[in-house]
């Protein structure tokens, strides 16, 4: 049943079926990795952890975008007033019945992805 490797001096065993059988056998009969009785505990306390962590970070980014687009917009209305230089109360008024259409627009997109990531959000249950 032993042969001998020449080229590397060590020896090879060729092993019938039943031989391979009987050591996968005994192999698994040893107790080579032992599972504590608390695992499944210890597993679904550390995925609710994940859970948690995913959830919040998800929450920060969604008001962090929400907070810089609520930024965004007086920011852009404020640069649009220093471009076109009004001089009173009058000039304000007259720019904003000039521009009413694209500021109402703005607005409405706004809340309309709003409302969209909402409800998208429940039809694929990424919200609670």
């Amino acid at each position: 049943m032993k042969k001998i490797n020449k080229e590397f001096g060590m020896h090879n065993f060729e092993l019938d079926d039943h031989a391979i059988d009987a050591m996968i056998q005994e192999a698994m009969t040893d107790d080579l990795l032992v599972i504590p009785e608390d695992f499944a505990d210890k597993m679904e306390i550390k995925a609710k952890q994940i859970n948690l962590y995913r959830f919040w970070k998800n929450e920060f980014l969604k008001h962090a975008a929400l907070f810089g687009g609520a930024i965004l917009m007086p920011l852009i209305a404020l640069g649009i007033f220093y471009y076109y230089e009004p001089k009173s109360l009058n000039g304000i008024v007259s720019f904003l019945d000039q521009f009413k259409w694209i500021l109402l627009a703005g607005i409405i997109m706004f809340f309309a992805i709003q409302l969209a990531d909402s409800w998208v959000g429940k039809k694929l249950r990424l919200n609670s």
